[in-house]
């Protein structure tokens, strides 16, 4: 395993992973399939791993095979930024910006700033991959993403060789149904909500379910004054369930106005002087190479543009 990899050794055998086998590998990369299976064999021997298993006439990725193939996308991905990257240098063309954005600012906030930004900038090119905020850094630091926009909390300490500014606040609610029972019976938020309405919210160890624990702490509502019926790793999916009167929610403003303005939810009202809000932040590498565009579109997101 001391041999270094090589880049077309990792894209033939992502080639075999993506054409489902050898043989349509071989065709798409204008190859023999003995020679692509030289070639694999070459890598397993390298690693000294199996990274594949035969299954009938099925050829699947082993458990070994499934990491291989994560690591070799993601060093294949950042060849192709590095390339990007220097040919920006000696190149007036715009390059594209990867944008890494967690699901609740991408879905409800993004779209329409991105509208605008390339309405005042109409060369501007941008990918955005979603991922939630942990991975996000993650894809920061390996230079995987320019720019990062993720959920992030006072409380939770941000990663090392990370700058992080804070670009927008999104006010909390707990909501209910307007059907419910809860909404008829409580106005604000206490323990006798909590004693009887099911919570439903996060799945445990994301960035969410530890702010909604601090608020929670912050509200003196402790752990033997609720209980969860439901963790769901998606807002949308938290909103349909509240929507159908099986529990109460802890979801930003930006997700939930429209329901609240039809009357379909019913937001409980913090105690005076309570007002918790979600932090987006824009996240990029301290000592990382900022593009001429990813700093014009950075520039943009940290403007009076998202007011």
């Amino acid at each position: 395993m001391d041999d270094p990899l090589k880049l077309s050794q990792l894209q033939l055998f992502c080639s075999v992973v993506e054409n489902g086998g050898y043989t349509r590998a071989a065709e798409h990369l204008n190859m023999t399939q003995p020679a692509v299976s030289q070639q694999v064999r070459i890598l397993e021997r390298q690693l000294d791993a199996r990274l594949f298993v035969r299954r009938g006439n099925q050829v699947l990725l082993s458990e070994v095979g499934k990491v291989v193939y994560e690591y070799a996308q993601n060093m294949l991905r950042l060849d192709s930024r590095l390339r990007a990257a220097v040919q920006s240098l000696s190149s007036k063309e715009n390059e594209t910006v990867v944008l890494g954005s967690n699901r609740p600012f991408g879905r409800y906030l993004l779209p329409n700033i991105l509208a605008e930004y390339c309405k005042k900038f109409p060369n501007a090119k941008v990918d955005v991959h979603y991922a939630n905020s942990e991975e996000i850094c993650e894809q920061v630091l390996n230079n995987m993403v320019d720019i990062g926009l993720v959920t992030w909390d006072p409380s939770i300490e941000l990663p090392p060789r990370l700058t992080s500014r804070v670009m927008r606040n999104d006010p909390w609610c707990l909501v209910a149904a307007s059907h419910s029972s809860w909404a008829r019976e409580h106005t604000t938020i206490s323990r006798a909500l909590f004693e009887t309405a099911p919570l439903i919210t996060a799945v445990e160890g994301s960035t969410n379910w530890k702010i909604v624990q601090r608020m929670l702490s912050e509200l003196d509502i402790g752990m033997e004054d609720y209980h969860v019926r439901l963790r769901l790793d998606d807002i949308e999916s938290m909103k349909h369930i509240v929507l159908q009167g099986l529990g109460i929610a802890f979801l930003q403003l930006s997700a939930i106005q429209q329901e609240l303005q039809d009357g379909h939810l019913f937001s409980f009202q913090f105690p005076a002087g309570y007002q918790p809000v979600q932090s987006y932040i824009i996240v990029t590498k301290t000592k990382g190479h900022i593009t001429p565009s990813a700093a014009q579109l950075m520039n943009y997101l940290r403007g009076d543009n998202l007011n």
